[in-house]
């Protein structure tokens, strides 16, 4: 499968630091740049290389704080990066309702599909372009969301994929009681 979720990534007391840390910048945009060098970024990544091998030998490129309300952008991870290898999501908070991450090349059982999104998806992906701001593509991936590969967020778990895999678009539905904030990292080749 090349979406792996696991689930308590964090300490009860580890969860609490990061919840504090993370409640003084809420309602602010996404904070960018160099959370990794924070002891708060440190102890998420320690965590996810700890419990996902395949970040062995990569290197963090990017480490985001998000606090989104009305997301909706349908894109792929890779975003002209060659070097970018996985995107990892680890929730802080989680809406009561929507927010959930569709990967709409997978059913809910993580096999193949073929639908109006993947078909778009192809065509974008063959053109360099990694975003998709269509709003007939969104509200399918919404009414069909059950019907595909959805990650429920959920404080203290982390979502970990492949971005080098084109297959890996997925979009993050509205949320639509709540707020959604977590850790978006980006790991890279060496090379």
């Amino acid at each position: 499968m090349k979406i792996q979720i696991v689930h308590d990534l964090l300490s009860g007391p580890e969860l609490a630091v990061a919840r504090r840390f993370a409640r003084a910048r809420r309602g602010g945009p996404a904070v960018r740049g160099k959370q990794q060098d924070t002891p708060f970024g440190r102890r998420v990544l320690g965590a996810a290389h700890e419990r996902f091998p395949e970040l062995t030998g990569l290197l963090t490129q990017q480490v985001l704080l998000r606090f989104e309300g009305n997301t909706g952008l349908l894109h792929h991870d890779r975003n002209h990066r060659e070097d970018r290898r996985f995107s990892l999501l680890f929730y802080l908070e989680a809406p009561q309702k929507g927010g959930e991450v569709v990967f709409p090349f997978f059913d809910p059982w993580g096999d193949p599909v073929w639908n109006p999104v993947t078909e778009a998806c192809e065509g974008l992906h063959q053109q360099g372009t990694f975003f998709a701001k269509d709003p007939a593509l969104e509200s399918w991936m919404v009414d069909h969301r059950e019907q595909l590969f959805t990650v429920q967020p959920r404080p203290n778990t982390a979502v970990l994929f492949a971005c080098h895999k084109p297959e890996l678009w997925h979009f993050v539905c509205p949320v639509e009681d709540g707020q959604r904030a977590c850790v978006v990292a980006f790991f890279i080749s060496r090379t």
